[in-house]
């Protein structure tokens, strides 16, 4: 330790000696930065996002991913200018022309996820079997003299093509620099995980000023979630829209002065939500509780204060009725192919049939409420994995104590939530809860025989888009309340959501290789 001498006064001021340099203070001084200036959950997100997808695309074949060969397909049509599938010569399906080439390699991939030894433990299953055979199939380069087949893939068409497009661009770019097909479907899996990271990023981003930014970076790093956003399927990006618009909603309600560039961005968000899933529609009633926040917590005396509410209600229903006009051309459009997708079942499960389905409901009223507890009573269980842990076609479950822990994060991450004026949230649990309610219905009228007494074909992955509202919304009921700092929420929530993802992709790999 040094001294010397303060001439004017005569004290002795001791130098402390420099900091030693660490050696990773290079990587993480840029990032500390990064971290501070966009706020740490958004970054976050995006770092460990990224690197869980990639390895995903990576590491899973094609064809592994749930109705992913329906879902390449749809996007290989829409990158020829194809918006809707095409009725096949049959009449009653739905689909076009694809290369054969790029059918017979994502066909391998799916006969080989649903062909393997489900009663072996993971560690011993080696799913990915022959390396050399894949290889060779997705070797074969594109070109437009490549030989085609009809396929049938009416049921990716229920949505619009806008869920496909990332996936499209991808595959376009692929096809325009003449690579070959593993090579095209890769770039499409890619676009399609940049969007949807982009995506939910942007609507972690909106909140970084409040804490239910760490419940959608929770949602957002959920092991299925994820892999979702690793390969060609429209739930990628209905999940991330989803989570947009709530994400703004909720940021309209606690500013008092929004920028409008936020309004017309979660607006902008309420259409890309019709346009993924037109059963998510519901979700846009949330546009009436911006006004509803500004008129609870308004003072009574605010004179000025309550025109203003109305002109927002009268805002928020003018845009209702402008999501109502292409919401009914989609559903318009989509009706042949929903019912086609009904008749398909017809020939798996005698007696399935939407309109009688739709009668029955109507006649016993009560029964719905039956239905709905005996689903959750044998499903519920399986749901919550669905959502949580469970991947592609080759059951690769995540281990029950890591789902637990992802489980735990959304939870802890909901309790410390910003809380919302009681009746705005009440209107964010009511709006989730139906809309939850909806998918469980139009999935009873599509698999399930009339008078099913409960559902069959709902899958946990399905509520994704769901999760943060009802966090949000739910939160506000309950009488619980936790803070934590902003180093601590970074460093509690990241852990819980690291520690099953490692296990993820360490049982992935494990079990493929």
């Amino acid at each position: 330790m040094l001294a010397n001498v303060d001439e004017p006064s005569g004290t002795t001021v001791r130098e402390l000696p420099p900091r030693p340099r660490r050696v990773l203070d290079p990587v993480l001084g840029p990032i500390g930065r990064l971290l501070r200036r966009l706020g740490a959950a958004p970054v976050l997100y995006a770092i460990v996002a990224a690197v869980t997808v990639g390895y995903f695309i990576a590491a899973v074949p094609a064809g592994w991913g749930l109705d992913e060969q329906s879902h390449v397909n749809r996007a290989y049509q829409v990158q020829q200018g194809q918006l809707l599938p095409q009725l096949r010569d049959d009449g009653r399906t739905f689909g076009g022309e694809i290369p054969t080439d790029l059918q017979r390699f994502d066909m391998l991939g799916w006969d080989w996820a649903n062909h393997v030894d489900y009663r072996a433990p993971y560690f011993q299953r080696h799913d990915f079997r022959d390396r050399a055979q894949y290889d060779e199939l997705g070797s074969v380069v594109l070109g437009p003299d490549s030989p085609t087949e009809s396929v049938d893939f009416t049921n990716a068409g229920a949505s619009s093509f806008v869920p496909y497009l990332p996936s499209a661009v991808g595959m376009r770019i692929g096809l325009a620099l003449h690579q070959d097909v593993a090579t095209v479907m890769v770039l499409g899996r890619v676009v399609n995980a940049l969007v949807a990271i982009g995506l939910t990023t942007l609507a972690i981003g909106l909140l970084r000023r409040s804490r239910s930014r760490w419940l959608l970076m929770a949602v957002g790093l959920l092991p299925s979630v994820l892999f979702l956003d690793s390969y060609t399927t429209a739930d990628s990006f209905t999940t991330a829209i989803c989570m947009l618009f709530v994400a703004g909603i909720v940021r309209l309600c606690t500013d008092q002065h929004p920028r409008l560039a936020i309004v017309i961005g979660t607006a902008a968000a309420g259409l890309g939500v019709v346009a993924a899933k037109p059963t998510y529609v519901l979700l846009l009633a949330l546009a009436l509780l911006v006004p509803l926040a500004r008129w609870t917590t308004a003072r009574r005396s605010d004179a000025a204060g309550r025109p203003r509410t109305l002109r927002e209600f009268g805002a928020a229903a003018a845009f209702l009725v402008v999501a109502a006009v292409p919401t009914l051309v989609l559903l318009s459009v989509t009706s042949p192919i929903a019912k086609a997708i009904r008749l398909q079942r017809v020939g798996v499960w005698q007696g399935i049939d939407s309109g009688r389905q739709v009668h029955f409901l109507l006649e016993h009223p009560t029964a719905l409420a039956g239905i709905l507890g005996r689903s959750v009573a044998s499903f519920g269980e399986w749901w919550v994995h669905g959502l949580v842990g469970a991947f592609g076609y080759n059951a690769v479950d995540l281990m029950q104590p890591f789902s637990t822990i992802a489980v735990i994060g959304v939870v802890l991450a909901a309790v410390v939530a910003d809380r919302l004026p009681r009746l705005v949230a009440l209107g964010m649990a009511v709006v989730g809860a139906v809309t939850a309610l909806a998918v469980i219905v139009a999935l009873y009228l599509t698999f399930n025989v009339v008078g099913s007494p409960d559902v069959v074909g709902v899958q946990g992955r399905y509520f994704a888009p769901l999760v943060a509202l009802l966090g949000v919304g739910i939160a506000g009921l309950v009488p619980i309340r936790a803070r934590v700092s902003d180093r601590g929420g970074a460093a509690l929530f990241t852990t819980l959501a690291v520690v099953p993802l490692v296990a993820s992709v360490v049982q992935w790999h494990v079990t493929l290789y």
